[in-house]
């Protein structure tokens, strides 16, 4: 029982420091282009929703170094953004868990 607990512990901790990654991101840089269109302005990129589906190899690879041919910068330290390791598979696990709403 207690062990379950502790993974449940675990898996919450784990949730809420992904979400926290995704915020402080998203309040800096993200929402400037992927929730631009929610407000009714022109779309710029895909909300979160939208990328729910996408690889995480994928999502990865375009947070870290950008989309070649789009408006969409690369941010991760070594390509002189201000996210680490950690804060690009924090993202990504949130955009993966967000589902669109019906």
């Amino acid at each position: 029982y207690e062990a379950a607990i502790e993974a449940k512990d675990a898996a919450l901790d784990a949730c809420i420091e992904a979400m926290e990654g995704y915020l402080d991101c998203n309040e800096a840089d993200c929402a400037m282009c992927h929730e631009h269109h929610k407000m009714g302005l022109r779309r710029i990129g895909p909300s979160a929703e939208e990328m729910a589906g996408k690889p995480v190899k994928v999502l990865q690879s375009v947070i870290e170094n950008g989309a070649e041919g789009s408006s969409m910068p690369a941010f991760h330290r070594d390509v002189g953004g201000p996210l680490s390791d950690k804060d690009v598979e924090s993202l990504v696990k949130f955009i993966r868990s967000v589902r669109e709403e019906k």
